[in-house]
């Protein structure tokens, strides 16, 4: 009796320890019904994200420039790094200095000057969408085209720099209009919209010659 009694508890106490393991963290400004759940508790399990502390997310937070290299540089297994900052604001020591560098050696981002890269600075929707068409390419993936960008009617507002990424993002669904005929190219992406448009991108099925790793939770 004591023997089954004994099994039963480890038992329980496994799947206790279980669940503790899968579950996503939550935070208190993220409620269950709120539509970018799943995304986030997905990539804060995988590690892509983070919380800000506190127990919070900041959800509709700003998307910066040092965010979403360091989010790439996660995902790559925090390579390492041996180059020098050629930016005079991303002085060594900030907790993005390696993936700024990382993410500009691989071409992935560019600075905002020959000496400048602004990693406080918001990202726009175009720019993010331009930011993963590089990693894409990067990462050998095949860049598909052929999404209609007729059907918004703020096409005209979309950089020429940005237009042919909005169009892979929009093919492959990495990015939604903010509405069934806008896309927003100028507005700022926030958190929740990073946290979405990271999830679809891991994902998808891309073909090419390699495929995302995993990455701990910390």
């Amino acid at each position: 009796m004591k023997r089954f009694i004994c099994s039963v508890l480890a038992a329980v106490m496994l799947t206790v320890v279980f669940t503790a393991t899968a579950s996503a963290e939550t935070f208190s400004d993220v409620k269950a019904d709120r539509w970018s759940y799943q995304d986030i508790s997905y990539a804060v399990e995988k590690g892509y994200l983070k919380g800000v502390g506190g127990g919070l997310f900041d959800p509709e937070g700003a998307c910066t420039r040092a965010m979403v290299v360091t989010v790439l540089y996660r995902v790559e297994g925090e390579p390492k790094v041996t180059a020098k900052s050629p930016f005079t604001d991303v002085p060594s020591g900030e907790w993005y200095y390696n993936a700024v560098i990382w993410a500009q050696q691989k071409g992935i981002v560019k600075g905002t000057s020959a000496t400048t890269y602004a990693p406080d600075e918001k990202v726009t929707r175009e720019q993010l969408a331009t930011i993963f068409c590089r990693y894409a390419s990067f990462k050998k993936y095949l860049i598909e085209y052929g999404a209609d960008l007729s059907k918004f009617s703020d096409i005209n507002k979309i950089s020429s720099y940005a237009v042919k990424a909005i169009e892979w993002a929009v093919t492959i669904g990495l990015i939604k209009g903010v509405t069934d005929t806008t896309v927003d190219p100028g507005g700022f992406a926030t958190r929740e919209q990073f946290a979405a448009i990271m999830v679809r991108f891991v994902r998808y099925p891309f073909r090419g010659e390699v495929e995302l790793p995993e990455v701990p939770i910390d």
